[in-house]
């Protein structure tokens, strides 16, 4: 397929978890649970924590997770949308149990563009 296609991979910064210089987050695999019960006590217990402490995250937790993360609070502002729903986040949680990300093919690209 090389001779008639050819792969373009748009590289943003920060989508890569081993430069962590770079803007924006890690992305994370989500638990593999199949029991609708258990997906909502996932999300009711992670997506409440994380909204809670990310997503309206006051200036005292704002520091705390800039100081976890090993951000400043201006990289923290430029990667949280603090205008989303809890619904929001348990929306996109939901769509993501069991999913889990696999970097090998992006190692299979024939060139690099900076």
């Amino acid at each position: 397929m090389a001779k008639t296609y050819h792969v373009v991979l748009v590289a943003y910064d920060g989508f890569n978890p081993d430069e962590p210089e770079a803007d924006g987050v890690p992305t994370m695999d989500y638990a593999d649970i199949k029991s609708p019960a258990l997906q909502n006590l996932y999300i009711f217990f992670l997506t409440g924590f994380s909204y809670w402490l990310i997503g309206k995250a006051g200036s005292i937790r704002k520091k705390l997770v800039c100081r976890m993360m090993g951000r400043t609070e201006e990289s923290f502002d430029r990667i949280v949308y603090k205008n989303a729903t809890r619904q929001s986040w348990v929306n996109q949680d939901k769509c993501m149990i069991g999913r889990h990300r696999n970097f090998e093919l992006f190692k299979r690209t024939d060139k690099q563009y900076d």
